[in-house]
């Protein structure tokens, strides 16, 4: 079995707004090439989505994708990022549709609106894969 087609496009992090660094992206390839190699199509949770970049290249080894996230960011007392910032900016209504449009050609993909702990509770089914790039405080 060989993984589907292993390709970065640059541009693209650009027009979704991505925080994630290209190199977390390559990083991330590999781990899910590597247990698509295992399982095949793989059945994953994404906990931490914001506007889809890493949705997109997890979704080349997906069956399913639930990307779970709020897309409120965190309460303002505890913004401690640009992506939390980026919240406070735009609202989370703005960031939740950007992720629809970024991913709607993705038919893998089950957006889970709801914080991480309530959702681990409502998704019962297998998982192969579980990517956590959620809450980014310290005390999280």
């Amino acid at each position: 079995m060989t993984p589907p087609g292993f390709h970065i496009n640059p541009q693209h992090f650009d027009h979704l707004g991505s925080f994630t660094p290209q190199y977390d992206v390559v990083a991330l390839n590999l781990l899910a090439a590597h247990a698509y190699l295992k399982f095949g199509p793989l059945r994953i949770v994404e906990v931490g989505s914001f506007a889809g970049t890493t949705t997109i290249e997890l979704a080349k080894y997906a069956h399913t994708l639930y990307c779970v996230d709020t897309w409120e960011g965190a309460p303002p007392e505890d913004f401690e990022n640009g992506v939390d910032r980026a919240y406070q900016i735009i609202g989370g209504d703005t960031v939740f549709r950007t992720f629809c449009e970024n991913t709607k050609h993705l038919e893998c993909v089950v957006p889970v609106r709801m914080p991480s702990l309530e959702a681990a509770r409502k998704l019962t089914e297998d998982v192969h894969f579980v990517y956590l790039d959620a809450d980014h405080s310290y005390p999280a």
